[in-house]
């Protein structure tokens, strides 16, 4: 008696390679779209995108508030403090300076 050897659906399938393999679904449609039909920056100055992101960055307010407010903090006490940081008598300061380079030579 000879052998003979039946290949079912499943088995065939079985042989494809995994990227080609399809869902076992009734009605599954699949759409693909090649990235050179894509547009990158399709719609990015619309003013529909800027009212959108108005909205999206507006929910986020309170996230962005503490950050805000430190930076705030930070450059009223940079500029509050920078009188203190700056010479008061310059001609002393560089009567000085010009002392400690005559030592030098």
């Amino acid at each position: 008696m000879q052998s003979q050897i039946v290949l079912d659906e499943d088995s065939i399938k079985m042989g494809r390679q995994f990227h080609n393999m399809k869902p076992n679904a009734v009605g599954f449609v699949e759409y693909n779209l090649s990235p050179f039909e894509q547009r990158a920056f399709g719609g990015l100055f619309s003013m529909k995108s800027f009212g959108n992101a108005a909205i999206r960055h507006g929910k986020n307010i309170w996230m962005v508030l503490p950050f805000i407010g430190y930076y705030k903090w930070a450059e009223y006490c940079f500029w509050s403090v920078e009188q203190g940081h700056r010479k008061k008598n310059l001609p002393e300061y560089e009567a000085y300076y010009a002392g400690l380079n005559e030592e030098k030579k």
